[in-house]
């Protein structure tokens, strides 16, 4: 069975989903941070959208060091507009 899945794009993380039957193992965490690395090798900051009505994804981030900076209408699945808040994060300086 697949835990979870990242998506990483430059420097935004464009998906981080986690199975049901794996959540609140710390997987989301390990994904999250591993992202969090990948973008770090090139970019000072990262950024994710979040929906804005999920409670639980904003909580976890925050959790995670990032921060709302920005809320917006964007699109979700099939297009469909949605509001959404633009999270940002400093990552740690490399080299």
């Amino acid at each position: 069975m697949l835990a979870g899945l990242l998506f990483v794009v430059e420097n935004k993380v464009e998906s981080l989903h986690i199975h049901p039957d794996s959540a609140r193992r710390g997987y989301g965490a390990r994904l999250l941070a591993y992202g969090e690395d990948l973008i770090a090798e090139k970019h000072a900051f990262a950024e994710l959208d979040v929906l804005a009505g999920n409670k639980n994804a904003r909580d976890f981030y925050e959790a995670h060091g990032w921060q709302a900076a920005n809320e917006f209408i964007g699109l979700e699945v099939g297009e469909v507009p949605a509001p959404m808040v633009l999270m940002k994060k400093r990552l740690p300086v490399r080299g």
